[in-house]
């Protein structure tokens, strides 16, 4: 089974990455709880295994990162919010490690992984205008979304609002002064890049949105705006389909529903209650097949639903949250 070959760290925990693009590696990282001395920084690795049974394991060093005022280094963390750029390239916040008596609830910066080289990449980070630099981890946004081309970057700046920017040409696509990131944000990339999905606060009428933007630049429609009939409401989760065809959201509710969004007709085409669910991170996960979404949450029922006639399925009562979906892993090693 694919489980065994998952050595956990001594924290008995994973950092998981989910399945690369092109579903024939899973990227994770065993949690380890020693903290080094001398740096405050946590050991860990980063550990790949492909559909035969090939293992990568790189150690990860993070002492290139300067912990900020108050902080002492950081450590790759537990979070909804890492995600594969493309077959390459993982993207994934790290957590800060407060000073000794000065809490638990560190900052949170953007990195760039090789998974299989363990080496960090995107320099270019640091160098966007007006990035706002310091996020506090408690709001858990997905601090930059990185087109998988890697010529794009979606990203909060300093001065209020978000920044589509040319990495290439050095320049602003699009920018939006009233947009600002809110807890449980989440923008996506659209599978073939050539879209950006984004969820914020309308700071001009206090009211929250969900925005496709296009890769030049250009705001093709609002598909959440203050017309939405559950209003205001908590985005839990959003995905793309695989096809980049439908957007899936999780929005709060009693009980919480999928809304799935048709990019190319821009309406929705139905919503389906996710009954029985618990706890707050709703994560979702499409089929290769752009066919099926696999929903989960900690301690919660699994459930999988017929995208073509909205029918939801109870798998299990009881799992934890599911991180990818790949039609290449056999359920037994050759």
């Amino acid at each position: 089974m694919v489980e065994s070959q998952l050595p956990v760290g001594d924290a008995g925990e994973f950092v998981v990455y989910g399945f690369s693009p092109d579903g024939g590696w899973l990227a994770y990282s065993p949690r380890r709880i020693f903290i080094d001395p001398d740096y405050g920084l946590e050991t860990s690795t980063i550990n790949l295994l492909s559909n035969t049974g090939e293992q990568i394991e790189n150690p990860i060093d993070v002492s290139r990162f300067e912990g900020t005022e108050g902080d002492v280094g950081y450590f790759v963390r537990l979070s909804q919010n890492s995600y594969w750029i493309n077959n390459q390239l993982l993207y994934t916040p790290l957590g800060s490690i407060p000073k000794p008596g000065e809490g638990t609830m560190g900052t949170s910066i953007p990195a760039i992984l090789d998974p299989f080289s363990g080496k960090w990449e995107g320099g270019w980070i640091d160098t966007l205008p007006y990035r706002n630099k310091i996020l506090p981890s408690r709001f858990g946004v997905n601090e930059i979304a990185v087109s998988p081309d890697l010529a794009r970057a979606l990203y909060p700046t300093n001065r209020s609002g978000i920044v589509l920017y040319d990495l290439l040409n050095n320049q602003i696509l699009w920018k939006d002064t009233k947009f600002a990131y809110y807890s449980g944000n989440i923008a996506r990339w659209s599978p073939d890049g050539t879209m950006v999905v984004v969820g914020g606060l309308n700071l001009d009428i206090s009211d929250r949105v969900v925005s496709l933007i296009s890769y030049s630049g250009e705001k093709l429609t609002d598909v959440i705006d203050s017309k939405f009939t559950i209003n205001p409401y908590p985005l839990r989760d959003l995905a793309w389909s695989p096809d980049s065809r439908l957007i899936s959201l999780v929005i709060s509710n009693s009980p919480d529903e999928i809304y799935i969004y048709d990019v190319q007709q821009q309406k929705f085409l139905y919503r389906c209650p996710l009954a029985g669910l618990g706890g707050y991170y709703r994560k979702m996960i499409w089929s290769p097949d752009s066919k099926w979404i696999a929903v989960s949450d900690l301690d919660s029922p699994f459930l999988i639903m017929n995208v073509q006639t909205g029918d939801m399925y109870r798998l299990l009562d009881h799992a934890s949250i599911a991180v990818g979906w790949s039609d290449k892993f056999p359920i037994e090693w050759p």
